[in-house]
């Protein structure tokens, strides 16, 4: 468990995205889990891998780089970002999966719901 305030340090290293699907992320429970996310939000970081609900958990960050070659060169692409665990394969771990209507992780040990996201 660290201090919300530490958060600031991932804004002014520049930090672009956050991944949190892993075996500690439950480590201190739902509540702060959800105050995690919330942490993160208040200060505009983005994050992936778990969330208040799958949804949110199991989204995908995009990042549209270009090259620095001249306009008419210009090679742009677009980096799809997502972040899934598969703690369930240790047996029966603490850190929970976010189903339609509670917190957890994105879990990908049956990789149905990750192939599908990949897809989109």
């Amino acid at each position: 468990m660290a201090h919300p305030q530490n958060a600031d340090w991932l804004k002014d290293l520049g930090a672009d995205l956050v991944t949190l699907a892993n075996n500690h992320t439950y480590d201190f429970g739902e509540i702060c889990l959800l105050d995690t996310l919330q942490t993160l939000q208040e200060r505009g970081i983005p994050y992936l891998g778990a969330g208040a609900q799958l949804a949110e958990a199991s989204s995908t960050a995009f990042f549209y780089l270009d090259s620095s070659a001249p306009e008419q060169e210009r090679a742009v692409m677009t980096v799809a970002v997502l972040n899934a665990t598969r703690i369930e394969q240790d047996g029966t771990p603490d850190t929970k999966a976010a189903t339609e209507t509670t917190p957890g992780v994105f879990r990908c040990y049956d990789s149905a719901l990750l192939c599908q996201r990949i897809r989109e």
